[in-house]
């Protein structure tokens, strides 16, 4: 794609706003010098930011006061900071007392590793080292709030990626392993990733699982290169620190910058500043054409016979053709196409097999290509069950046919230890087949032999009454 001159992209930056963008202000390491990142508030306010992310290394040789004054000047940053709109990584100059006593707040919930949603965006601060803490980063990632926003970006103070003397290569940084959480944003397509501790500005090639999938200068097309883009925005106050020429850099140098993002609904632009206003750096990634699995998307369990949705994000206006996967086979094709707006409600067949190995597949029906699969795997059960109330409370009364057993467990409630079960199995129209049980039995769980090899294969209805209690539901004899 041909690259977009620099005017024009500072055009689109500074006068596109729409209900499905944000813009916002990523910058860090701003000790040392008060004056220097007193000239970054400056500048950056001119944007008008709806939040601002700070990378660490706050303050050091001066006092948070006056970083505090630095930002109060102005009207509009006093009102992101009294609204909990400017958020700190911890750096390694911050005692942790000082940043959960800071008022007004400039972390969440007084944690230094959080996450949140604002606008269509999904941030993850990972505090001072993002080599720990992944299990955590990876239950925020996962979730349905994270994977449906447009983008995903996590901060820290440590780089991933950094030239700077006792910087990181994607593998050690500062000491610390990172490749586990190189792998998270992988897997749950971070966008960016922003660290502060150098005092530099380097961004780094598209790079998917250690290796760099897409070198260009400015474009990055998300729907033919998968990876993350990674940022060293240190610098703000900070003694500058050397650069070089690594694998991984698209560019760098050594300067105080900060970071301006708008984040569109298809597209991000970044213009890179430095605190005299002159341009250090610009870039874009659009992501094309893409599907987007948001559930099932890992862990859920879903049982034969009852209906759930399939959510997923997509940018096409064509359908969409939605698929079953075993062990990463097609077994089932949900439906052959639907329109492209989640949700789809599906009712799960009970006949199903019973495996925690699904995955679900969204593809375009134009061009297959374009698709999603789930990040993890689910469980499907073939279970039926029905909702057992009584005055005091609502028990559920478990009920599951598994080969030639039929396993069912019942909850004590109202104080009994005995409960009287009675299942019976009809044909379809209403004439019973067999009595499977019709007596007095603990709280717990329990078995039924089915012989299920000496009835007809077919549809056929069961009668559950516990305590009075009833349901009917159908089970699928092969």
């Amino acid at each position: 794609m041909k690259k977009m001159p620099i005017w024009i992209f500072i055009l689109v930056l500074f006068t596109i706003r729409t209900g499905y963008s944000l813009r916002f202000i990523a910058y860090g390491n701003s000790r040392y010098k008060a004056d220097t990142h007193q000239a970054i508030v400056d500048e950056y306010r001119k944007a008008d930011p709806e939040l601002v992310i700070h990378t660490g290394n706050c303050w050091d040789g001066y006092t948070p006061e006056v970083w505090k004054s630095h930002l109060t000047y102005w009207p509009n940053m006093d009102t992101l900071l009294n609204n909990n709109k400017i958020l700190v990584a911890r750096g390694n100059y911050e005692f942790e007392k000082t940043l959960k006593n800071f008022d007004p707040p400039i972390l969440i919930n007084d944690s230094l590793i959080y996450a949140f949603r604002e606008g269509n965006c999904f941030f993850v601060c990972m505090g001072f080292d993002p080599g720990t803490n992944n299990n955590w980063m990876e239950e925020k990632l996962r979730t349905y709030e994270a994977q449906s926003a447009d983008w995903r970006f996590v901060y820290a103070n440590k780089g991933i990626y950094s030239s700077a003397p006792n910087g990181a290569d994607g593998t050690f940084s500062n000491g610390s392993n990172v490749t586990h959480f190189r792998d998270l944003c992988d897997k749950h397509d971070v966008n960016i990733v922003f660290g502060g501790h150098n005092a530099i500005y380097e961004r780094s090639h598209l790079i998917y699982d250690g290796k760099v999938t897409d070198s260009s200068e400015f474009l990055v097309d998300l729907s033919k290169a998968r990876g993350t883009v990674y940022i060293m925005t240190g610098g703000a106050g900070a003694p500058l620190e050397t650069v070089a020429s690594k694998w991984w850099v698209n560019k760098n140098i050594a300067t105080n910058n900060f970071c301006t993002i708008d984040a569109l609904e298809d597209s991000i632009y970044v213009l890179v500043l430095h605190n005299n206003g002159s341009i250090v750096d610009t870039f874009s990634i659009t992501k094309g054409d893409y599907v987007k699995v948001l559930s099932p998307n890992g862990y859920e369990e879903w049982e034969a016979g009852k209906e759930y949705e399939i959510k997923w994000n997509d940018n096409i206006d064509h359908d969409v053709k939605i698929e079953l996967l075993l062990d990463n086979t097609v077994v089932k094709t949900v439906t052959n196409s639907v329109a492209s707006n989640s949700p789809f409600k599906w009712t799960l067949p009970g006949d199903i097999k019973e495996s925690r190995s699904y995955k679900l597949k969204i593809s375009s029906v134009v061009n297959n290509s374009t698709c999603d699969i789930s990040n993890e795997k689910f469980t499907i059960i073939p279970g039926i069950g029905i909702i057992a109330y009584n005055t005091l409370s609502k028990s559920h009364f478990d009920l599951r046919l598994y080969a030639s057993q039929l396993h069912f467990s019942i909850p004590e409630f109202d104080g009994n230890r005995l409960y009287h079960v009675n299942i019976k199995m009809y044909t379809m129209q209403g004439k019973l087949v067999s009595t499977l049980i019709n007596t007095s039995v603990n709280a717990g769980s329990h078995s039924i032999p089915m012989g299920r090899y000496s009835y007809s294969s077919g549809l056929y209805l069961l009668r559950v009454e516990v305590e009075g209690h009833t349901g009917t539901f159908p089970i699928v004899i092969k």
